[in-house]
């Protein structure tokens, strides 16, 4: 949709009486928002709280998009690194909207692993790709993995990550720092991502 059209049609929608004016135009911003910010909906109260619960720690933003979440985090003090095999910038040919934020590392995140971070960032991984799995894989001990995405059963992440999750010899979920997460977390319109943080034992 072109950001003309766009404007038109939340200026009809914002005199549209109703919840169901409110929600399409909260898909619409949704969809006009993704393709340069990724799927995490990261307000500042977002934001905040996980600078506040990452101060001090080295941090790898695996398979990180567009980047937006690393430049964030890296604005309020967080040291992120931004590690993705793709440059969205580009890919403009088919994402036209595309915009890479921040891009530390051009490569695979596993290869970098475990390496010398303390905290490693999974974002949406892709439901259909082994990737999430061998990120987790590849965590040391006392290392954490601070996942948003959906649960079992939704659109991110494969089973095999979840099942490797659930491994309680292996990891220990940190039951608090997830929920203080989701307590200011606010998923867009129609989506389930909820914040989940493991500490490899």
């Amino acid at each position: 949709m072109r950001d003309e059209d766009f404007e038109t049609l939340s200026a009809m929608l914002a005199t549209a009486p109703g919840v169901v004016g409110a929600k399409i135009l909260e898909l619409l911003h949704r969809e006009k928002v993704i393709p340069t910010t990724g799927y995490a909906n990261l307000t500042d109260a977002t934001v905040d709280a996980l600078a506040a619960a990452l101060k001090g720690a080295r941090v790898l933003d695996a398979g990180s998009g567009t980047g937006y979440m690393a430049h964030r985090l890296s604005e309020v003090g967080v040291d992120v690194c931004a590690c993705d095999v793709v440059d969205v910038n580009e890919s403009r040919e088919v994402e036209p909207s595309a915009h890479r934020w921040k891009l530390d590392v051009r490569g695979n995140a596993v290869d970098l692993l475990p390496g010398e971070f303390d905290a490693v960032i999974l974002s949406w991984p892709d439901i259909h790709s082994p990737f999430a799995f061998e990120v987790a894989s590849k965590l040391k001990s006392g290392q954490s993995l601070w996942y948003l995405g959906e649960s079992r059963g939704g659109c991110t992440a494969s089973d095999d990550f979840f099942n490797l999750m659930m491994d309680e010899q292996l990891w220990l979920l940190e039951t608090w720092l997830g929920r203080s997460l989701n307590e200011v977390y606010r998923p867009y319109t129609g989506m389930k991502d909820r914040w989940w943080v493991f500490r490899r034992i």
